[in-house]
């Protein structure tokens, strides 16, 4: 799982992923899945063809998906103390 994925949705990014990424990463719906068969250009008009582009607040989205820090940091000190 890409760990920059995650940040770039949180921070309100479309991302554009190659379709042999983990489709579990599409945790906020703006994320599109695109073949490595593609030509460059194809590349280039997928992206095209959403600008342009509001960025979104995804707080809510990250955080219901489970990647809250302050959730995961408790969780982990409670590892590490029990």
């Amino acid at each position: 799982l890409p760990v920059s994925v995650i940040e770039a949705q949180a921070a309100g990014l479309h991302c554009f992923l190659s379709d042999t990424i983990d489709k579990e990463t599409d945790i906020t719906g703006d994320v599109s899945f695109l073949s490595l068969q593609l030509s460059a250009k194809q590349w280039a008009e997928s992206i095209i063809s959403t600008l342009p582009y509001d960025r979104s607040n995804n707080e809510s989205k990250i955080i219901g998906a489970g990647y809250d820090v302050k959730t995961n940091l408790n969780q982990l000190l409670a590892l590490y103390l029990n």
